[in-house]
């Protein structure tokens, strides 16, 4: 894992590789309500479409950062079934947020998912803060996520 800060902007950056094949882990990616179960700093999150998500869905998402709630609108800005889903904060949204979830196939029938996050507008006070509880975090959530894919019938939709 490589977190790093440039000019007020945290990057994250994991790859993690899953026994399990791409299409099994996409779906659980864009299973939006599902979130929660392996993202715990996730309240609640649901889509303002109809899933399944696609490019341009809104996501309303309620997180607990460092203790505080916040509310955060995610936009798909980036989809390609079972290989990429990019999820950004409204252009003049503050802090911005994007997160970017990319599937590779790998050996064995599973895959190798490169997780990439940008948090932009962090308070230089917080940005320790920040970081530390991210690096604690981010390694926990795809363990969940492993297990979430693990749990579900084959085929299961997200």
């Amino acid at each position: 894992m490589m977190i790093n800060l440039d000019r007020g902007v945290i990057r994250l950056e994991d790859s993690v590789s899953y026994p399990y094949p791409a299409p099994a882990l996409f779906a659980a990616i864009t299973d939006f309500p599902a979130y929660p179960w392996w993202q715990p700093d996730v309240l609640g999150i649901r889509a303002a479409q109809a899933l399944p998500a696609g490019l341009g869905t809104q996501v309303l998402e309620v997180d607990t950062v460092m203790g505080r709630q916040t509310h955060v609108t995610l936009i798909v800005t980036e989809y390609q079934q079972d290989r990429l889903l990019t999820l950004q904060t409204p252009a003049a949204a503050r802090p911005r947020v994007r997160q970017q979830y990319r599937l590779q196939p790998a050996g064995n029938g599973g895959c190798r998912l490169d997780f990439h996050l940008e948090l932009d507008d962090v308070p230089k006070l917080a940005d320790h803060l920040v970081k530390t509880q991210l690096s604690h975090q981010v390694e926990r959530f795809f363990d969940e996520l492993g297990a979430i894919v693990a749990a579900r019938p084959a085929g299961t939709p997200g």
